[in-house]
């Protein structure tokens, strides 16, 4: 099996200028994806799907190659399948597997990339998305009239059941996507019947000023848990 990973980095980004290359805990944002994939010992080739040269000189530097996004797949409303279609045009024809992983999620560890292989193994499955809980209690949430009238906001089996009762949501988070070739090919992303999930803990998508900072902040409060963990181990 010969598998290719994937980091689809354009440069295009609208609320936080620069954000792939821009700095987070001492690296730049890319540099956590990058380093993930090339330590997980899962990954054959790393490729890096942009349209811009800064990004490109940034990728390059970790000894990662880069492929050329066309300016028709770098806008913001072109779906990431698109791009994962342009790169396996271009160099998938040698590959069995594709991991993407998505720039935007530095939190994601080369251990969270070895799981979801894990889950592939286990299941038997011919894709795997990553996936973390969300807090949102989405049961009590609904769009809005004009008016502001909530007649119809909230079914009551919701509005009348404690927040415990309730059942947990998961959200695709971008850590990690894994797939078949063939497969995704099929149905065009990663999901059709024999698609699993890999449960991650919290972790963040960066797309805003808010993000870097709440990044950093999981960053470090992953740290403090890991030096009390090995104080604990000691004692």
């Amino acid at each position: 099996m010969k598998i290719l990973g994937i980091i689809p980095a354009r440069g295009g980004s609208k609320r936080v200028l620069g954000k792939n290359i821009r700095m987070l805990a001492g690296k730049p944002l890319i540099g956590w994806t990058i380093e993930a994939m090339q330590t997980s010992g899962c990954i054959d080739q790393i490729i890096v799907s942009t349209e811009c040269p800064h990004i490109t000189n940034v990728v390059e530097s970790y000894g990662v190659e880069v492929l050329k996004r066309p300016p028709e797949l770098a806008g913001d409303t072109i779906p990431l399948a698109a791009v994962v279609e342009h790169v396996l045009d271009e160099i998938g024809t040698d590959f069995n597997i594709i991991v993407n992983c998505c720039a935007t999620v530095p939190l994601r560890t080369a251990k969270d990339i070895q799981a979801a292989f894990n889950v592939m193994h286990d299941k038997k499955a011919q894709a795997v998305v990553s996936v973390s809980p969300t807090t949102l209690q989405i049961q009590r949430m609904n769009t809005l009239p004009s008016d502001g009238w909530m007649g119809k906001f909230m079914h009551e089996e919701y509005r009348l059941k404690c927040s415990q009762e309730l059942d947990t949501f998961y959200m695709s988070n971008g850590a990690v996507q894994l797939a078949h070739i063939p497969y995704f090919r099929k149905y065009g992303d990663w999901y059709g019947p024999n698609t699993f999930a890999y449960v991650m803990p919290e972790t963040v998508d960066i797309d805003t000023e808010h993000d870097f900072g709440y990044a950093e902040y999981l960053m470090g409060k992953s740290q403090v848990e890991t030096i009390l963990d090995t104080i604990a181990r000691a004692l």
